[in-house]
């Protein structure tokens, strides 16, 4: 026996239009491919900042930047670049140019390493190659040879 009577009449929910499902369609592929533009440049861009941080200009001048004495001095240890850069390469007649500027940061304080050389051949030179800091003091990494300063002409 039935718990309901038998002249009552069940009321089933009508079918769903598929209303919902177009709107929740139109707002979310927006979204969707909003997102993969977005990773997309992030990912660019990561590997360009890394492509820059591992190239042979780049690692030298970082390596005399943490060895030099009066950059120790100026910043304090442990000295360590930014993560953010800003770079430039360009190729003319078979000569490239790259310039970087790059963040530098130790225990005393903060400064930006400046790196601007050419190669030919794959040969680098450093045309300048300094750390600067905010109150205007310049340290030249460049070597004598690189300076164009021939023994005892300093």
């Amino acid at each position: 026996m039935s718990s309901f009577p038998e002249n009552a009449t069940v009321n089933n929910p009508p079918p769903s239009s598929g209303k919902w499902k177009w709107i929740a369609l139109i707002l979310l592929l927006p979204a969707g491919a909003l997102l993969c533009c977005c990773g997309g440049g992030i990912t660019v861009f990561m590997g360009a900042m890394s492509q820059v941080k591992s190239s042979e200009t780049y690692t030298e001048a970082l390596r005399r930047a943490k060895a030099d004495p009066d950059v120790q001095e100026l910043l304090g240890e442990p000295i360590t670049d930014g993560y953010l850069l800003q770079s430039n390469y360009r190729t003319t007649n078979g000569i490239g140019e790259m310039t970087i500027e790059s963040p530098l940061s130790g225990s005393k304080g903060t400064a930006t390493l400046k790196v601007r050389a050419g190669n030919q051949e794959r040969a680098w030179k450093y045309f300048e190659l300094e750390v600067r800091s905010p109150g205007g003091k310049v340290i030249d990494l460049r070597t004598d040879a690189e300076k164009g300063i021939g023994p005892g002409e300093n």
